[in-house]
């Protein structure tokens, strides 16, 4: 009753909407149906968004994982010119003294994440090859330094290579 009275006085679409005299609760039914095809089109809203969500991550992980390496690549390259530019053979080598932080040994895109600094080489996530040094020639570019140990983006590894 209260309802019919301000719809009264009004004239429109809404008011037409809403008033049903034919049918008593049209209008709550009708909010239903626009509520619930609101509802599946979030939903699908939703499941378009999430994976892409998921690659942004993702990208993010395997940005962080470029920048570990970049970092470990400078700090190898340190160790080299105070070790008569030859290369580690071992994590630990550079831990703590050039490189500051263990934990860029852990690629982001992985579960496990560090361990004991004392056990650096056995729990570092990139591969190390020993016995390098650097030529100063485009032959470097061609040389493994270290990498992600297994694919980890996108069926994919991150690498650093001895020319930089």
């Amino acid at each position: 009753m209260f309802a019919e009275s301000i719809l009264e006085g009004k004239q429109g679409a809404l008011a037409e909407i809403c008033r049903n005299d034919r049918m008593p609760g049209a209008g709550m039914a009708r909010l239903g149906v626009v509520l619930g095809l609101l509802g599946i089109a979030l939903t699908v809203a939703a499941f378009v968004l999430l994976p892409s969500v998921d690659l942004a991550r993702e990208s993010a992980k395997r940005a962080a994982c470029q920048n570990n390496l970049k970092s470990i690549g400078l700090c190898m390259k340190h160790y080299a010119e105070d070790n008569g530019g030859a290369f580690p053979d071992r994590w630990s080598a550079l831990y703590p003294n050039y490189l500051d932080d263990p934990l860029y040994l852990v690629c982001p895109s992985s579960a496990q994440q560090g361990g004991d600094p004392a056990r650096i080489d056995e729990w570092s996530q990139y591969t190390l090859v020993p016995g390098l040094r650097p030529t100063g020639t485009p032959a470097d570019a061609e040389v493994l330094v270290s990498g992600d140990i297994e694919e980890r983006h996108w069926g994919g590894r991150n690498e650093l290579y001895l020319d930089g």
